[in-house]
């Protein structure tokens, strides 16, 4: 009884393991002409909230950052994984601001209402696109 026990709380935590919360990033929702902003906060302080514009198209994207570089956005491709988008900046920047300013790298997905918000944090560093799809009445 007790090998019984032990290989069904066994099985159990296989079973949970195996299942995954996280949902995939329907790659529609990726595609469009996209208005909204950034804000980066450290320390759970706000440095600013600039306007930004981004393109994705297939797997590039291209844009606009904010006054002086924050964001930078160039242009570039993306891949998507689950509900990460991973980008890949083509532009070469000087080396007189801060690059982790720039479009790059891997961001967390999620969809609020009609609002498609990326985010991605190290330490105390929390970045957010908080984006909104351009619909064109043509």
């Amino acid at each position: 009884m007790k090998r019984l026990f032990t290989w069904l709380t066994l099985g159990l935590l296989m079973s949970l393991a195996a299942c995954n919360d996280v949902e995939d990033v329907d790659p529609a929702l990726l595609q469009g002409q996209f208005t909204g902003t950034f804000e980066r906060m450290v320390d759970g302080q706000s440095l600013g909230v600039a306007s930004i514009g981004l393109l994705l198209e297939g797997n590039s994207f291209s844009g606009t950052g904010g006054p002086n570089r924050y964001p930078a956005i160039c242009n570039g491709t993306f891949t998507v994984s689950e509900n990460r988008i991973i980008f890949e900046n083509a532009c070469f920047f000087t080396a007189d601001f801060d690059w982790s300013l720039f479009l790059n790298g891997s961001w967390q997905v999620n969809q609020q209402g009609g609002e498609l918000i990326l985010r991605r944090s190290a330490d105390t560093l929390v970045d957010v696109y908080r984006l909104q799809r351009i619909v064109n009445d043509r």
